[in-house]
């Protein structure tokens, strides 16, 4: 429809611009007006609008893998998750590491028809000639919105395990004067422990890959690229202590930011622990024990976390409980089920969510503010605080299950609106 009219019980506008009982009357994909009144009833209702959520964390597959999940899937994910925009992961088969390689993934993305805002990630390796490759297609393709360093193996082989190697990387983007983006997978392959993994007791893997790989991979990317001089922006993917958090908060001289995933503050050690759902936690980073966790929360009640990201790493159920036994996760589907919880439960403020949702990522990202008001694009998440169970028949991933499945969350998404067009709405009671 080219007109539509919404109401919002609370409606976050911007920072420090929350207002309640509001009419949000849209035409031609903006917004016309907001009033307090309005002669004429409602298309949809929501207890809470605010901005679209971006996810800057996500993993798309497509091509080889396209089995466990595609962008158009995976945009059906986000769009139940009230989620606008997604920055898909490099690690795909073949990885994204040159322009040959960027430029077959926009054509994928423009084949999907998905109408998430999609932004991509280039590979970075230990070859300086690629380094600068991928240093170009940032400069050249609207798309990318940055680099990617896996400083320990995970899941693909884009892995740069080697302190000198990882040194030369950002010693190489320095010389380059790359300003923008370098998102970092950190765990220190050295700090790895011998014990061998066993599927029959999957919380071993916590055990094997330990808190310290973390941090002291998150050490060693701060001081690469002070030494450096690195101008751009380091960000630490998917923090899951609350050491990796401070040290990403307490440097003065760099760029630093971080993003935590829903699954490490929800779910611990103790989860894997559960027979009938312990591999499906395996994950990179592990799941941690319940005082990190605790602690992890602690950093997020004092807004030290710049955004949340899902992580959504799709597999399939029997890559999940058969060999390979693969580390990941999906999220998208449960991303406002997740911020319904950390407003209801977790009582965080609605200028911090918002921050953590669109405000630090637009930001840094150098993506149009979203905001809420007369004139501006009106791409806007929904959410009712109606309890909602998590089914595995309302998800939109095709990887066919969740973490969550099960679980209670005081809120859900109501309807996801990108351009003025609804692309989700759900089924009322």
């Amino acid at each position: 429809m080219s007109s539509l009219l919404l109401y919002g019980k609370t409606v976050v506008c911007g920072p420090g611009k929350i207002h309640t009982n509001l009419f949000i009357e849209i035409h031609e994909g903006k917004i016309r007006r907001m009033t307090n009144l309005s002669n004429r009833k409602p298309d949809i209702t929501a207890d809470v609008i605010m901005p679209g959520f971006i996810d800057p964390h996500v993993h798309c597959r497509d091509w080889n893998q396209k089995e466990k999940e595609t962008i158009s899937t995976a945009g059906h994910a986000a769009l139940h998750g009230g989620v606008t925009r997604v920055h898909d992961m490099p690690n795909t088969s073949p990885p994204i590491l040159t322009h040959t390689d960027v430029e077959k993934r926009i054509e994928t993305m423009k084949s999907s028809e998905t109408p998430v805002e999609y932004g991509l990630y280039c590979g970075v390796t230990a070859n300086k000639s690629q380094i600068r490759e991928a240093v170009e297609a940032v400069k050249k393709y609207d798309e990318v919105v940055g680099l990617k360093l896996y400083a320990g193996e995970s899941t693909g082989e884009l892995a740069v395990p080697e302190r000198k190697d990882q040194r030369m990387v950002y010693k190489a983007l320095s010389e380059l004067s790359y300003r923008g983006v370098l998102a970092v997978h950190c765990e220190k392959e050295s700090e790895f422990r011998e014990e061998v993994w066993s599927v029959n007791s999957p919380e071993t893997w916590c055990d094997i890959r330990p808190p310290g790989a973390e941090i002291e991979s998150a050490r060693d990317q701060v001081n690469f690229a002070s030494v450096s001089g690195f101008k751009g922006t380091l960000h630490i993917c998917h923090a899951s202590l609350p050491e990796t958090v401070r040290l990403a908060r307490d440097m003065k001289t760099l760029k630093v930011t971080c993003g935590v995933t829903p699954h490490h503050l929800l779910l611990t050690y103790e989860s894997m622990k559960k027979k009938s759902r312990g591999l499906f936690y395996k994950v990179n980073p592990p799941l941690r024990r319940d005082d990190s966790v605790q602690g992890l929360v602690k950093e997020l009640f004092r807004g030290k976390i710049d955004w949340i990201e899902t992580d959504h790493a799709p597999h399939r159920i029997n890559d999940k409980l058969y060999a390979p036994f693969c580390s990941g996760m999906p999220g998208l589907d449960s991303y406002a089920n997740f911020i319904s919880t950390l407003s209801a439960h977790f009582k965080v403020p609605f200028d911090d969510l918002l921050k953590m949702t669109s405000g630090n990522a637009s930001k840094t990202f150098k993506l149009p503010q979203r905001e809420i008001k007369a004139g501006k694009e009106a791409t806007l998440t929904l959410i009712d605080m109606k309890t909602e169970t998590v089914k595995i028949t309302d998800l939109g991933t095709k990887s066919g299950w969740s973490p969550y499945e099960g679980m209670n969350f005081p809120g859900r998404c109501r309807a996801t609106i990108i351009k003025g067009k609804v692309h989700y709405l759900s089924k009322e009671d």
